[in-house]
């Protein structure tokens, strides 16, 4: 194969579930309307959404986020058998080295609360009160 194609199959395997939104997959797969329907509830359940803070201010214990093939894995059983075989032969052979990075929120929103960068500490060299030298 050539790396165009392998290219490809990494482009499908690294969108996850996302990948069964491209025309071309729904094209290739057959997917029904009602196979849709079910991947996009798949989508919603997994959606990441405001964490809920419990009584006191502490962060809700709710389960972690599902990885991205146990989504597809989800998929895969709304799938017949010969779209799994397609959908098999469309990804290639799983590459397992995906650095996934955690959700850091909405963009041009910073990062999470714990996060946030703390003010610098004066330098030793300055006493306190003391002004650096222009």
């Amino acid at each position: 194969r050539s790396q165009r194609d392998r290219l490809t199959q990494l482009g499908l395997q690294f969108g996850g579930i996302f990948a069964f939104r491209s025309p071309d997959v729904v094209d290739e797969l057959k997917l029904t309307s009602d196979q849709r329907k079910a991947i996009r509830k798949i989508e919603r359940d997994w959606q990441p959404g405001p964490r809920r803070r419990e009584a006191g201010g502490e962060r809700s214990t709710a389960p972690p986020r599902p990885t991205r093939e146990e989504l597809v894995a989800r998929v895969l059983r709304i799938l017949n058998e010969e779209q799994v075989r397609k959908w098999t032969e469309m990804t290639g052979p799983q590459f397992t080295d995906f650095q996934e990075r955690p959700f850091r929120g909405a963009p041009d929103r910073g990062p999470p609360p714990g996060e946030r960068r703390r003010p610098k500490e004066p330098r030793p060299e300055q006493a306190d009160g003391d002004k650096p030298d222009a």
